[in-house]
């Protein structure tokens, strides 16, 4: 890795970095890769997903300010519903206002600061993006907030139509008219 012009083969680096014992190492070629070959920085994350810790590799490529560059290692690993990388995922999915995404990992992957995402896309000019604001309250218990948002749209059906029980809705509803 000293003298990467000469002596870097991407394919040979992978075959041998998983052999190695000094797990240091490991960190050494993600930083590697992002300074030398950041195009080829998911291979090697994908060759070392077994070996590395995923809330490590995310802090790195937050500092790097890269993450949405190693987004499809991210995905690949939510699967461990570890809360950094949850976090990282939600965050990249809301930069590119992907609702159905996002939507879809906090139904599967609840490892993350619920209402702190809530909070954060509550305002977003998006409906959609509010509409999953919504249903993350609902989730979380929080009706007052869940139906206010909702009626601050202008719909109820923001809070995905089964939240609530018909009688506790109209409850609810009358309470923060």
């Amino acid at each position: 890795m000293n003298h990467s012009p000469d002596a870097w083969d991407h394919m040979l680096l992978k075959d041998i970095v998983v052999k190695v014992a000094n797990v240091e190492l490991y960190y050494k070629v993600v930083h590697f890769y992002l300074q030398e070959h950041p195009d080829l920085i998911n291979d090697v994350l994908n060759v070392l997903a077994l070996c590395v810790d995923h809330t490590r590799v995310v802090d790195i490529m937050r500092k790097a300010g890269q993450l949405p560059l190693a987004k499809p290692y991210i995905v690949a690993v939510q699967s461990n519903n570890v809360f950094a990388v949850n976090e990282a995922l939600n965050e990249i999915y809301v930069e590119d206002e992907d609702y159905d995404r996002l939507n879809e990992s906090i139904d599967v992957h609840a490892n993350f600061d619920q209402i702190g995402l809530a909070q954060k896309i509550e305002k977003h000019e998006l409906l959609e993006m509010r509409r999953v604001a919504t249903y993350i309250y609902k989730k979380v218990g929080r009706w007052k907030q869940s139906i206010a948002l909702s009626k601050k749209d202008r719909g109820v059906q923001g809070c995905h139509g089964d939240c609530l029980t018909m009688t506790q809705g109209i409850s609810l509803w009358a309470e923060t008219s």
